[in-house]
C-alpha cells in the first residue's frame, strides 16, 4: 500500500472553514472593562474581547462574595486574638500585683539565674 493513497484529498470536500485566532491565546483576567451602552456589550480594555455580561457579573459577584467571606473570617480571628491579648494583660497585671505583695515578705532576694560565680 502506498502512502500517496492515504494522503490524497477526498474529492468534493470543501477547504477547512475554521481558523484559530492566535492573538488571544494569552490569559487575560479582564480587570478593566468598557461598557458600550449603544450595543449593550462589555468589552475588555486590555485584550479587546467582548464578554458575556451575565458571566462577567456572576464571576465578579463570586469574587466579592469570597472576599466578604475571607474578611469575616479574618475579623473573627482578630477578635479572638484581641480577647486573648486582653486576658494575658489581665494575667500579667495579676502576677505583678502578686509579686508586689509577696516581695516584702520574702526579704532580700538572691538572684541565682544567669549569675556567674565569683
Amino acid at each position: 500500500m502506498s502512502d500517496d493513497n492515504v494522503v490524497q484529498r477526498f474529492p468534493g470536500l470543501p477547504v477547512n472553514p475554521l481558523a484559530i485566532d492566535l492573538q488571544r491565546t494569552r490569559y487575560c483576567s479582564h480587570d478593566a472593562v468598557r461598557l458600550n451602552e449603544h450595543d449593550r456589550t462589555v468589552i475588555c480594555v486590555a485584550c479587546g474581547a467582548t464578554l458575556d455580561a451575565f458571566n462577567y457579573l456572576r464571576d465578579n459577584a463570586r469574587t466579592i462574595e469570597m472576599a466578604w467571606h475571607h474578611y469575616r473570617a479574618v475579623m473573627k480571628q482578630v477578635a479572638e486574638v484581641g480577647e486573648r491579648v486582653h486576658e494575658l494583660k489581665k494575667e500579667k497585671a495579676r502576677l505583678q500585683q502578686t509579686i508586689k505583695r509577696l516581695t516584702p515578705k520574702a526579704g532580700d532576694m538572691i538572684l541565682t539565674r544567669n549569675r556567674k560565680e565569683p
